[in-house]
């Protein structure tokens, strides 16, 4: 078992095996199957150096500790059992690697590599080496990889990912991915690949949850409210269409559902999975329906999501006067043309009966309603280096028009970015003055990690005069239309906000004249993306380089492109 403490000193440990791993004990019985070598690591040096921990995998294949030290260093530890090779641990931008910061240690040379990557293929080394290594355990016998790395949480490099504060309850955490093998250099890795959220900033509890609900102090805080659920009433989903939209309705005579006696706020919202069907779930929408006709998007869920929890200040309101019904939209992708499958899934929606200040509303920017179904969303066949982008618009009338009276201001606590499978990248852009004062993005989209994605960000304000842009690029060599079916292609920006002032829709999709802008779109490249991650730094220097050869060190250079500038609205 080879052991380095630090840059400074090298010692050999001689460990016995004598005990198996629970945390936070590690004289309890093992639940996850590492060896005595990762407890005897825990009690000499994890328990007291790291204040959160998780495990991620299917079979808990990996453990991941971790503390953030004087708000700006990231102290963290990554072990892997059943490996005697490399470990890989990445912080990914939408739930795989395309975009993804992933920093790599090798027995070869018992040494870390930063590297990053665009694509699902070998990772490139970084210019820039920001990743420290502290401490590693390397265990023969009993096959286990750890190691111990320090990095800034903003090295200023735009081939790593910044770490952001994610403490916020209506934030998403970050998604991390991990990948490991047994040759002593890194390779293509197989199934030997796990992913998981890890919320960086919180207290000094444990970190250990269940998947995709998000704890605080050591508690689910939605747990603190009374809830309901909605699920599927054992619907068979067909096996002669791969593409099903099924609609499920929801009153107060719905079993379970609580007797209001005025009105309630909602406020917050969790995927109840039911694991059969998990498989054909491409994604669902909730909406909620007034007396007066209307019918409000208020959620939205996709692979990868966690709870979604609103802010303490907004609440959605249903009851008397405010939704009266509910409809259950969801989305079953069926490729294979499976039959017998009887689904079960729901939503457990949290609730309670002291109102908050605000009611929460959901704007859509983009083409909510599908009108350009049919129409090509590549813009014909793209060569290999294009992509096509469409430009949608939520002109300043129409928010002049809106927050013009006695609601000057609304808050955004959310954007919720959608495309479907050949979406390469997305971005909303808040103008103010002429000036980007806001921008909500998503550089490598891929719909395969996660069909939505919520970029960790804090919340911003708009203000009538302002106006949003929303960008969605495509790359395919197919033709491929817009449309609601799977294989189709959809750009909708869900914008989570509240006091609930704005339409329901904005730009190409809206009803009302102040808020309609029709969608405009060019063939353009791969360059005029405009993606940031991966660029080189302004100084690059990778020592690296002599320690890999020539095996993946790319030359970064790009030509000068002539990009297209935003179009005159």
């Amino acid at each position: 078992i080879h052991c380095s403490i630090s840059w400074q000193r090298t010692v050999t440990l001689l460990l016995t095996v004598f005990q198996t791993l629970v945390l936070p004990s590690a004289t309890a019985t093992n639940t996850h199957g590492f060896p005595s070598s990762y407890d005897d690591w825990l009690t000499d040096t994890g328990e007291s150096s790291y204040e959160h921990s998780i495990f991620i995998g299917i079979d808990d294949n990996v453990a991941v500790h971790w503390k953030i030290e004087d708000e700006d260093t990231l102290h963290l530890a990554v072990a892997v059992k059943n490996t005697t090779g490399w470990l890989g641990f990445g912080i990914a931008e939408n739930g795989g690697m395309p975009g993804s910061d992933i920093v790599i240690f090798e027995t070869d040379t018992n040494d870390v590599t930063d590297t990053y990557a665009t694509a699902y293929a070998t990772p490139t080394v970084d210019c820039i080496q920001s990743w420290n290594l502290v401490n590693y355990v390397v265990d023969d016998i009993d096959e286990m990889i750890l190691f111990e790395v320090t990095r800034p949480l903003d090295t200023n490099d735009p081939q790593d990912r910044k770490i952001v504060n994610d403490s916020l309850d209506f934030q998403q955490a970050h998604r991390v991915i991990a990948a490991w093998g047994d040759t002593p250099t890194y390779m293509y890795h197989g199934e030997n690949r796990a992913k998981g959220t890890i919320r960086f900033f919180q207290s000094s509890s444990s970190a250990k949850s269940e998947k995709n609900r998000r704890m605080r102090d050591g508690v689910y805080p939605l747990d603190a409210y009374s809830s309901f659920n909605l699920t599927v009433p054992d619907y068979e989903i067909p096996d002669d269409e791969v593409t099903i939209y099924a609609d499920f309705y929801y009153d107060s005579s719905y079993e379970g559902t609580p007797e209001i006696q005025s009105n309630i706020h909602i406020v917050g919202f969790r995927f109840i999975e039911y694991p059969p069907t998990i498989k054909y779930i491409h994604h669902i929408v909730l909406y909620g329906h007034k007396s007066n006709g209307s019918k409000d998007l208020i959620y939205a869920w996709a692979p990868g999501m966690e709870d979604v929890i609103l802010p303490e200040e907004a609440g959605f309101l249903v009851g008397s006067d405010g939704y009266s019904s509910v409809t259950m939209n969801v989305h079953y992708d069926n490729r294979d043309l499976d039959g017998g499958q009887i689904d079960q899934t729901g939503i457990q929606l949290f609730y309670t009966e002291t109102l908050r200040e605000n009611n929460a509303g959901v704007m859509q920017i983009g083409d909510g309603q599908i009108i350009l179904s049919g129409q090509s969303a590549t813009l014909g066949v793209l060569n290999s280096d294009e992509a096509s982008l469409w430009e949608f618009n939520c002109p300043c009338k129409c928010l002049n028009d809106r927050l013009g009276g006695a609601v000057s201001e609304v808050t955004v606590f959310a954007n919720s970015l959608h495309m479907h499978e050949i979406g390469a990248s997305m971005k909303t852009l808040l103008y103010r003055d002429s000036e980007v004062i806001f921008k909500s993005e998503v550089n490598y989209f891929d719909f395969e990690a996660g069909g939505v994605y919520m970029p960790p960000q804090e919340p911003y304000t708009v203000k009538a005069g302002d106006s949003f842009k929303t960008q969605c690029y495509f790359k395919s060599e197919e033709d491929v239309p817009f449309g609601i079916d799977s294989f189709n292609e959809m750009c909708i920006d869900f914008v989570y906000y509240y006091p609930d002032v704005l339409p329901v829709y904005c730009g190409h999709s809206a009803d009302d004249g102040k808020c309609y802008s029709p969608a405009k779109n060019v063939k353009t490249t791969d360059e005029c993306m405009e993606r940031t991650f991966g660029d080189l730094p302004s100084t690059c220097s990778s020592s690296k380089a002599k320690d890999v050869g020539d095996r993946n060190l790319q030359e970064s250079s790009c030509p000068e492109a002539k990009c297209i500038g935003l179009f005159d609205w």
